[in-house]
């Protein structure tokens, strides 16, 4: 089994930067997530050299990852916003609910004859009925689904 073993000697000289990081990083708790440095060196060997063909087969790999990762923020910081607001957006979309379910209502009333003419049944907005000048106002119908009170 000896004899399928093949060995490599690395030297790390501590007066250049980049071996010094490489000592560092060999060395970190990062690395001490795989089972052993010679793991992880195997897997950094053959995860660079996979990395360096696909650039080489494909030079706006790198540019498209980084355009996906930039996108990638911004939808992140989207939907940290919504979320944020979501309680305000719920009540903005509850009031316009209550809107037009009040316009709704009021489109549903009929007008009706008196007399020589015809006189319009008008919705004033505050919930009062208005029917033509001079005729008496009366309160909407009480309904649990209408509020036309604002404010908390």
């Amino acid at each position: 089994m000896t004899g399928n073993i093949h060995n490599r000697n690395v030297r790390f000289y501590e007066e250049k930067e980049a071996d010094r990081r490489a000592w560092e990083i060999l060395h970190s708790e990062a690395v001490r997530t795989f089972s052993s440095q010679n793991d992880f060196i195997i897997q950094a060997v053959n995860d660079f050299y996979d990395r360096h063909l696909a650039i080489k087969d494909d030079p706006y790999l790198e540019t498209r990852e980084k355009e996906d990762a930039f996108a990638d923020r911004i939808v992140e910081k989207v939907e940290q916003k919504v979320l944020g607001n979501l309680s305000q957006l719920i009540g903005i979309y509850l009031l316009q609910q209550q809107n037009i379910l009040a316009m709704g209502n009021s489109a549903q009333m009929e007008s009706y004859m008196k007399g020589n003419g015809e006189i319009q049944t008008l919705y004033s907005g505050d919930g009062i009925l208005q029917k033509g000048e001079g005729d008496a106002t009366e309160e909407p119908e009480e309904n649990e689904f209408l509020d036309f009170s604002f404010g908390g």
